[in-house]
């Protein structure tokens, strides 16, 4: 994990960042958040149900505050790791501010999923969720035709890379 950190902008998940994150959430994150699991589930605890799942979890941070701007992981199938692992990102509007280097940053780390899960990465977007689309394109994955998915059944792409 060290290749990932040497990028200025990633670092471990830190006490606060869940909660800021939370506090200060995109719109479209947070409809997508509540499309796949539901109105009653709060932002924070679906960060955190994430991060028991997954592995290595990372913090992004804006070049211009500091702060953080999203926090990134790769939850695990199974308690043994391996197999396909379901890629995450939940962010504040902050991820707009620093787009090239958030897009470095982000093929360091996926590069590292895949070292982690080496049958591939595989997990849905909000077909809504254009800023996500954009950004798991650039970072190489394939975008599948949409089709209702989650607690509220709106159009999910399913998006891949390195699946057979």
């Amino acid at each position: 994990m060290r290749d990932v950190y040497t990028q200025k902008y990633l670092r471990p998940v830190q006490e606060g960042d869940v909660e800021f994150i939370a506090a200060n959430i995109r719109d479209q994150d947070r409809d997508e958040v509540r499309a796949k699991c539901g109105p009653l589930r709060s932002i924070a605890g679906v960060i955190r149900s994430s991060l028991l799942d997954t592995p290595e979890a990372v913090t992004a941070i804006s070049p211009t505050t500091g702060e953080p701007i999203a926090i990134i992981g790769a939850a695990a199938p199974t308690l043994l790791g391996g197999g396909i692992g379901k890629p995450w990102m939940l962010g504040t509007p902050g991820v707009a501010t620093a787009p090239r280097g958030f897009i470095q940053g982000g093929r360091a780390y996926v590069q590292r999923m895949l070292d982690l899960f080496p049958e591939g990465l595989e997990n849905y977007v909000d077909a809504r969720n254009s800023v996500s689309i954009r950004w798991l394109r650039a970072l190489g994955f394939k975008m599948h035709p949409a089709q209702p998915y989650g607690e509220e059944q709106r159009l999910f792409h399913r998006f891949t890379l390195g699946c057979a």
